[in-house]
């Protein structure tokens, strides 16, 4: 169980940069991508896709399968220029 708690930790540590950098973005984002998931990681963008699967498809291909990476859904814009 400390084992797990560590390891969570540790990610959401090192996903940190990746989680602002979501966070910052995602209205802007919006505009022309909302309801797709931005795949982030390594601190960097690496594309928006139409599925989770497919973003977490691309992720393993572009970071491989022990690092970690983000995959958050682009929220979608309301008329008034707005993100929900």
């Amino acid at each position: 169980m400390i084992l797990q708690a560590e390891i969570e930790k540790q990610t959401e540590q090192f996903l940190a940069e990746e989680v602002r950098m979501f966070e910052v973005n995602a209205a802007h984002w919006a505009r022309q991508h909302g309801g797709k998931f931005a795949l982030l990681g390594k601190q960097c963008f690496a594309g928006f896709h139409a599925t989770y699967n497919d973003a977490m498809r691309a992720g393993i291909r572009a970071f491989g399968p022990v690092q970690p990476f983000l995959i958050r859904q682009v929220p979608r814009a309301s008329g008034d220029g707005h993100a929900y």
